[in-house]
């Protein structure tokens, strides 16, 4: 019996710890649900939304300011765009006298460089540069740095400041943030074409510079060809491009000049030279020896007075 009498504590033992487990179990899993619960009413308060809000309103301007930097570069490029196209246009016109400067570069370079000229001209006819991009280009008119002025330009706060914002607030700008796109620059492709057309055109205008011949009088007019000319194989930039193929024009109309001048001393030599008749052949024969003359006897009294060697009234 006394053994019986100690499994029954036993069992009853082992029931309670059973129990008291389980009772373990459940408080555990009350806890973690009430820090759930906490932790949401701790992310619904006014101080975790207002710290949401600001954290996604400062990502939105931030990305706003990276945007705005981006087309305000664009704006510079479109700016200087306008004005390289534009001198372009007029210095390929204008280069058309390089053709006829004989005094300063030998034929075949000359052929070669007015074939890349047409060539160019052709690829310039259908322009780069849009309507909306002279607007920007005006719009800008004398400003010496376009990116710095388009970055000063007054803009609205993006987004606006909410003091005490509601959960609708915060989902809204959260969303807001996710729809961002790429903070880059709008397409520049024809930009980008512009620069590569001019690049293409720099070794025909280096070419025919480097063919220039030394004349002495027009040497004031040939220092500007070497000097844009060696700027151009430092930096490939469309202006110096540009540069050189004005000084190379200005320096063929100089001699169109020098050789209008040529022309003209060759014409007046001409005219002052006497003219040479052209003489006749001598006749091999030997010219006729003239017959004498002689005069005819005069008769005294005969024939009138008038023909009469002496004086009637003479005795």
């Amino acid at each position: 019996m006394p053994i019986e009498g100690t499994r029954l504590w036993a069992f009853i033992g082992l029931g309670a710890a059973a129990l008291f487990a389980i009772g373990s179990v459940v408080a555990v899993t009350l806890v973690s649900q009430q820090r759930e619960v906490g932790a949401e009413n701790a992310g619904s308060s006014s101080t975790a939304l207002q710290e949401r809000y600001s954290a996604a309103a400062g990502t939105i301007e931030s990305w706003a300011t990276d945007h705005q930097q981006s087309l305000c570069e664009v704006d510079g490029r479109i700016v200087s765009a306008v004005g390289v196209e534009q001198r372009m246009d007029a210095a390929l016109e204008n280069a058309a006298l390089v053709a006829d400067a004989w005094l300063i570069i030998n034929p075949a370079p000359r052929a070669a460089f007015e074939a890349e000229r047409v060539a160019t001209v052709e690829l310039f006819g259908s322009g780069f540069t849009t309507p909306e991009d002279e607007a920007i280009a005006t719009q800008y008119e004398g400003v010496e740095d376009v990116v710095a002025a388009c970055m000063s330009a007054p803009r609205d706060t993006v987004p606006p400041s909410i003091s005490a914002p509601t959960q609708a607030d915060v989902d809204a700008i959260e969303a807001e943030v996710t729809g961002l796109g790429d903070a880059s620059a709008p397409d520049t492709a024809r930009l980008d074409a512009l620069d590569a057309a001019i690049a293409a055109f720099s070794p025909a205008v280096l070419a025919a510079a480097d063919e220039v011949v030394n004349v002495n009088r027009l040497a004031a007019t040939q220092e500007p060809v070497r000097t844009t000319a060696d700027a151009l194989r430092s930096a490939a930039d469309p202006s110096a491009t540009i540069d050189v193929l004005e000084a190379l024009t200005a320096h063929a109309n100089a001699a169109l000049g020098r050789q209008a001048e040529i022309a003209a001393e060759d014409a007046a030599q001409e005219q002052q030279a006497p003219a040479q008749q052209p003489q006749p052949a001598p006749d091999p024969r030997p010219a006729p020896q003239p017959e004498p003359t002689q005069s005819d006897p005069t008769e005294p009294g005969a024939g009138s007075e008038a023909d009469s060697p002496v004086d009637p009234e003479v005795p």
